[in-house]
């Protein structure tokens, strides 16, 4: 029996089905589905490096895996892998630039160390926690109390820290490396610097440099803007009206070909260097590529949503999605499904991109990506679904008739009018 077990011992990869029938004219068919058992799982554990682990977490062949966390492997690979929880404190997308508090903080880490940070993204602490212990990531950017900290033996607090209420980031016990470099780098004062830093960053949300033109060339000639000729052209890639295009430019960037956002986002059709990339677009101030760019985008979009039955619908939840980023979109059609609502609707689904500016949502587990500021993209929607109008569309079913007045019946102001009037079909006739 002993010559068939080290047999056995030494030939693993072959099929166990071989030596297990093999092995019953012995009389010890038991006690090799036990063993072969054994042998298959050190196996899986030696070829997959026991359980899924960063890797910081060294292993060696034919050992266990380091006990010793090594912060150098962490510089090698030149990524931090962070958890945290969604918040306008901790982490969020707006209009594909990473913000928060917590994150800049972290940045500010990171790029002293030379490290690109990848972010995880959980629903609650138990989850965060779990992924800490685990190895699934380098260290938390969320402010977990001390108490809990020192109750947990594989947890230690590091990094910045909230004195006040005792709570502080997290690491890995074993994470020594990375617990030195965050106690060198962090000191009282620095969490104030970055929070007022963030606070002005804030207020430039929807600031945008250009130089506004006419919203309106000539009604009776039915010429919008200099720029009709590439809508039209983009129009045959996104199947949309060419107005609509217009529309949506004239929401973006007021017709400015130089127009730049706080956040980046350049020329005509306001894209971000990081979709622009993607694109292949290479001069974002050159109208007709930025337009063309826009179009391509707008198809993308559309393929993704394709799952929307209604092309009317499927336009808004684009233009949603153009602003505010496909993932937050739909993370809010599976709120109004979780709630009941149609998420095919864009009526049924819009309160619940406001809602994702509140924790009792965005915390969902249904959510993916977190918190935004969704109340920005509902306004944009409506805003390009106003103009469009104007510029003789079809009205766009998104509740504007309803939202866009004031109590006493009047327009309300629209900052990407300010300076230039939005002309009505009256005032353009008294004007030609």
């Amino acid at each position: 029996m002993d010559s068939f077990i080290f047999s056995a011992y030494k030939n693993t990869n072959k099929s166990v089905f071989a030596y297990l029938c093999s092995l019953k004219k012995h009389g010890c068919l038991l006690l090799c589905l036990v063993f072969v058992a054994g042998m298959s799982f050190s196996s899986c554990r030696n070829q997959n490096g026991g359980q899924q682990v960063n890797g910081a977490f060294v292993q060696e062949k034919g050992g266990e895996a380091d006990t010793e966390y090594d912060f150098e492997a962490i510089l090698r690979s030149g990524e931090l892998i962070v958890g945290t929880m969604s918040g306008p404190d901790t982490y969020y997308d707006f209009n594909g630039r990473e913000m928060g508090t917590q994150y800049d903080l972290c940045n500010l880490f990171a790029q002293q160390e030379g490290l690109h940070i990848r972010v995880e993204l959980y629903n609650d602490t138990l989850q965060m926690l779990n992924a800490l212990r685990h190895g699934d990531v380098d260290m938390l950017i969320f402010l977990i109390p001390k108490k809990m900290l020192d109750s947990d033996k594989d947890l230690v607090a590091s990094g910045a820290r909230d004195t006040t209420n005792h709570a502080s980031w997290a690491v890995n016990s074993r994470a020594t490396g990375l617990s030195e470099a965050l106690a060198a780098w962090y000191h009282d004062g620095l969490w104030d610097e970055i929070a007022k830093a963030e606070a002005e960053t804030s207020k430039l949300r929807r600031h945008v440099v250009r130089t506004p033109r006419a919203a309106y060339i000539s009604k009776e000639k039915g010429i919008i803007s200099v720029y009709d000729a590439n809508f039209k052209e983009a129009s045959q890639t996104t199947g949309w009206d060419w107005r609509l295009i217009a529309a949506q430019c004239y929401v973006e960037s007021a017709f400015d070909p130089n127009a730049v956002s706080w956040a980046g986002a350049q020329g005509l059709m306001q894209i971000m260097p990081k979709t622009a990339k993607s694109l292949g677009l290479t001069d974002a101030f050159n109208p007709v590529e930025n337009i063309r760019a826009a179009a391509r985008y707008i198809k993308q979009l559309s393929a993704s949503l394709r799952n929307i039955p209604s092309a009317h619908e499927r336009t808004l939840f684009v233009l949603a999605s153009y602003n505010g980023g496909l993932g937050h979109i739909e993370d809010a059609r599976a709120l109004a499904e979780k709630h009941g609502k149609n998420k095919n609707r864009w009526s049924d689904v819009a309160p619940f991109v406001r809602h994702l500016s509140e924790p009792q949502y965005y915390r969902d587990p249904v959510v993916r990506h977190g918190y935004m500021i969704g109340s920005e993209t509902y306004e944009y929607v409506e805003k390009i679904a106003a103009l469009y109008a104007q510029y003789g569309g079809s009205v766009l079913n998104s509740g504007v008739s309803a939202s866009t007045l004031s109590q006493d019946g009047r327009k309300r102001e629209n900052k990407y009018t300010k300076g230039t009037k939005v002309l009505g079909v009256e005032e353009l006739e008294q004007q030609e």
